[in-house]
């Protein structure tokens, strides 16, 4: 995880954010790539951004070290402690426009953490501050979702499969079933979001859309892979239900969607 310092310069002070170890120069700038992407991203289309700049530094023994540096700022400008101390009225306004703008902002191949938390009000104007977890979505990441259905349908009897549950892992694990597109997958996202589904409908449904959500069917196939998972079943770290739609986790709910509750069913699936 990363780690936040605080320091001084001639212009005031900064807060510097440590990121994760980054192993090589290479990663260092695919990461930096991403990065600018993301800033240029919000620049476009109306999410204004804090002052933000990555500086790299040699690591000792590793690869370079990334931070994020930003000014520092007041505790009290940042969005919560302003909705402690605004009127109701301007408190509603001050988050309905934080909801149009993230609103306007998200699509499928790009999103961002929007909460109040990472907004700020500097001379009355609302920016936004959390930039170092870039959200942008493309075919790479219909391809890495690949490599790991290969690298899970390779395992046997004596391999051991470790799978890391991230946040954002179900947006970014992109493999729709047989005869569905990605864009059906989103289409069906418009419509559980449309008729208020839970976070519990919400992943019954979409394991169902997916192949690897829900305990993909390479690692539940032969009897090899039955094995492996009988393993990985004793040995496994309880999870909240939906994380990362479980991809290691065999879902519960029957395969049947006619038993999802009614405002789920095909309509759901197929628009």
């Amino acid at each position: 995880m990363g780690a936040s310092t605080i320091g001084a310069t001639e212009g005031g002070g900064v807060a510097c954010k440590r990121l994760p170890p980054l192993r090589s120069e290479e990663i260092f700038e695919a990461y930096r790539s991403c990065f600018q992407a993301q800033l240029r991203a919000f620049e476009a289309h109306g999410i204004p951004v804090l002052a933000t700049e990555l500086h790299r530094m040699d690591g000792v023994g590793s690869g370079p070290v990334a931070y994020c540096v930003q000014p520092l700022v007041d505790r009290h400008a940042l969005v919560p402690p302003r909705l402690d101390r605004e009127a109701t009225l301007a408190g509603v306004e001050l988050v309905e426009t934080i909801l149009e703008r993230a609103l306007a902002y998200v699509a499928p191949t790009r999103g961002f953490d929007g909460q109040l938390s990472n907004w700020m009000v500097q001379n009355g104007e609302l920016l936004y501050l959390d930039v170092t977890t870039p959200l942008l979505r493309d075919e790479n990441g219909a391809e890495a979702a690949r490599r790991i259905e290969e690298i899970a349908r390779g395992a046997g009897a004596s391999d051991l499969v470790l799978c890391l549950i991230s946040g954002g892992g179900s947006a970014l694990l992109i493999a729709p079933v047989g005869g569905i597109s990605l864009e059906d997958k989103q289409n069906a996202t418009k419509l559980l979001l449309a008729c208020g589904a839970t976070i519990h409908e919400f992943n019954t449904v979409r394991k169902h859309l997916s192949r690897a959500k829900g305990g993909p069917p390479s690692c539940r196939g032969d009897r090899s892979s039955r094995a492996a998972r009988s393993r990985q079943s004793r040995a496994s770290v309880s999870l909240p239900e939906g994380a990362s739609g479980e991809p290691a986790q065999p879902h519960l709910a029957s395969k049947d969607i006619s038993k999802a509750p009614p405002g789920l069913r095909a309509r759901a699936i197929l628009g």
